[in-house]
């Protein structure tokens, strides 16, 4: 929860850059909230009560769900982990240079409850996932809440930031209760 905390108090300031993308560390956050309802929402095979924040469940479930994350770097990646994270998972982060098979044996080995991969490895998980039947889901490039009203609504960007802003803080009151 600290990584979390950190995060919102330097909201504002660059978190990475990697392949000529800019974010924010709200934009992560951002990101990593939406992930964290759908993993919620699409994973039926998982105990849902073992996500929520103040479960009374916590610590007896029979263990914790595994996020395997197969993205390139950047913060599709860092999303994934912190969304992973919130749900009280494992990320089991893959590596892209290796073969197939070796993908195959790891995640027989971890026992993931999901694939979170983008679109860049969208192809190669579904059929990996389809081969261990594991739910493939993909993490959209650049979904950050700022951007998509944006583009969507053309708010300024100014307007985009304090609409991001608002929806963050509604986004994590609603995480906590």
């Amino acid at each position: 929860m600290e990584a979390f905390r950190s995060c919102l108090r330097h909201s504002r300031k660059l978190a990475l850059v990697s392949q000529a993308q800019e974010c924010q560390y709200m934009d992560i956050v951002s990101q990593a909230l939406q992930l964290r309802y759908s993993l919620i929402e699409e994973t039926s095979t998982l105990n849902r009560e073992c996500f929520q924040p103040n479960s009374k469940h916590l610590g007896k479930c029979a263990e914790q769900p595994r996020v395997a994350i197969m993205t390139t770097r950047g913060a599709n990646f860092v999303s994934g982990m912190f969304a992973s994270w919130m749900i009280k998972g494992i990320a089991v982060p893959l590596c892209p240079s290796h073969p197939d098979h070796e993908i195959e044996y790891l995640l027989r080995d971890s026992g993931p409850s999901i694939i979170l991969c983008d679109d860049a490895y969208a192809e190669r998980m579904k059929h990996i996932g389809a081969t261990l039947s594991v739910p493939v889901h993909p993490v959209p490039s650049g979904s950050s809440i700022g951007l998509v009203v944006t583009r969507l609504v053309g708010f300024t960007p100014a307007a985009a930031r304090a609409f991001q802003s608002a929806s963050i803080l509604s986004l994590l009151v609603a995480w906590k209760n």
